[in-house]
């Protein structure tokens, strides 16, 4: 196999009738084809008009139709993919904090999101009450000058 054809493997019957919107655009194609080809027919009494407006009308119609369906199939596969790896990274910080935060209190693994997060606040308050003394000194102190 070359690679030109390779290049327009995606061209393939088994590739474009994958999707479920390949057949609902045939179908509308071919009903709006037929209402032209009719409609043209009425108009002119002419059958040879009437099948080249039929064709023409399937063929005008489908690739726009199909486009329209492709394209918003496109659009809401990379909306789904991206809210996924979104969730997944999200889901991912939020282990390792908890893995981080279970590691520094040095407190059971099996804890509950809440019984972490008490526990955690408890650790906070006793870091302030250490450090509240030296907060009240340097209350005063202009850093400005230290720039």
């Amino acid at each position: 196999m070359s690679d030109e054809d390779s290049k327009l493997d995606y061209l393939q019957a088994k590739y474009i009738f994958r999707f479920p919107f390949t057949m609902t655009a045939i179908k509308w194609s071919l009903g709006l084809g037929a209402f032209f080809g009719v409609h043209q027919y009425i108009k002119s009494r002419n059958f040879q008009n009437s099948i080249r407006w039929f064709l023409w009308g399937n063929v005008l119609t489908m690739f726009p139709i199909w486009g329209f369906f492709m394209l918003k199939y496109s659009f809401y596969t990379q909306a789904i993919k991206k809210f996924e790896q979104e969730q997944a990274s999200q889901v991912d910080l939020t282990t390792l904090t908890r893995t981080y935060i279970i590691q520094k209190l040095k407190c059971n693994p099996n804890l509950k999101d809440e019984e972490l997060l008490q526990l955690f606040d408890v650790r906070i308050q006793e870091i302030r009450e250490r450090y509240s003394v030296l907060d009240e000194l340097l209350k005063d102190v202009d850093f400005s000058q230290f720039d």
